[in-house]
């Protein structure tokens, strides 16, 4: 069994950066870039089979893909489920076509080796926009939007892609099921990389763990700690959500290098990736920064 190691999402900003948004977007942005760096350079160190753009300039997972987009506008702010966080609501109000020039504003890496973005999946950004057109019709064209933005990212040298699907866990895929994997697929195809689908903030519906069988990506990301079911052997790879982006207790490394292998040969996948179960954006930076150690030691543990 082959193991590995990514974090994904969107990660806290440090003081500087809070003060620095508020005051010189010039700044912010170099200091941005700065900092992703570091910590790029960090979780290669760590021994990472992928270093994840931080997204330090993103203010949430949508409105960077949104604000490069023709036919969307952004409008309105509400609760990104359970937290304490806000996201702009995008609305749909034509077909979206994407300027890249914007987009590759938000990225900060342009060619760095082994470097990972994180997107929202089309299912979770239909579920949370707003749209005058059928369900069918806004989910195709955010499938067709942001098998664009990976495209992009794909040229801007990213060799790993991360979706992040929270809405799979609320939200009933239903009569789209055949247009929610189309659209994976057509995201796949276009980015012609690693491509992991995260499910967070609880378990998936039953009805969607079915369909969630079928849907092409290389790893699948659950939190195993959220329900007892099992993924029943249908995935050849797994990202199992061991690090805790919602709590500040650290991880004890031998635990969690035990519980990656223990529930990779319960499943009997080929192939296992330790990483978070949510954004670490929800944590201070000190304790994000110590979640990223304890990964450190772990991948250590694996080598001894």
């Amino acid at each position: 069994m082959h193991r590995g190691a990514y974090v994904f999402g969107i990660y806290p900003r440090s003081e500087e950066l809070i003060e620095l948004s508020r005051k010189d977007t010039t700044a912010f942005k170099h200091a941005a870039e700065s900092e992703a760096r570091k910590l790029y350079e960090k979780q290669l160190k760590l021994g990472m089979s992928y270093a994840a753009d931080p997204e330090l300039v993103w203010d949430d997972m949508f409105r960077p893909i949104a604000l490069s987009a023709k036919g969307i506008r952004v409008n309105g702010l509400n609760r990104f489920f359970e937290t304490n966080t806000f996201y702009k609501v995008p609305v749909l109000e034509a077909y979206p076509q994407l300027d890249e020039r914007p987009l590759t504003e938000y990225l900060a890496y342009r060619g760095l080796n082994r470097s990972l973005l994180t997107f929202p999946d089309p299912f979770t950004m239909y579920c949370l926009s707003k749209s005058g057109y059928s369900g069918r019709d806004t989910l195709r064209s955010f499938g067709a939007l942001l098998a664009s933005a990976a495209k992009a990212a794909r040229e801007a040298g990213y060799e790993a892609l991360a979706l992040k699907g929270p809405s799979y866990s609320f939200c009933r895929v239903g009569e789209l099921y055949g247009d929610v994997l189309e659209a994976i697929s057509s995201i796949r195809r276009a980015f012609n990389g690693k491509v992991f689908l995260q499910i967070y903030f609880g378990w998936p519906l039953k009805e969607n763990l079915e369909f969630l069988k079928n849907v092409e990506v290389d790893s699948l990301g659950v939190d195993p700690r959220l329900s007892s079911s099992t993924i029943d052997g249908h995935f050849k790879a797994v990202s199992l959500g061991l690090i805790d982006g919602l709590n500040t207790k650290m991880e004890e490394p031998s635990k969690v290098l035990d519980e990656v292998d223990r529930l990779a040969n319960s499943w009997g996948v080929s192939e296992a990736f330790l990483t978070n179960n949510v954004d670490l954006e929800f944590l201070p930076e000190k304790y994000a920064e110590a979640k990223l150690n304890v990964i450190g030691e772990v991948i250590k543990g694996w080598s001894i």
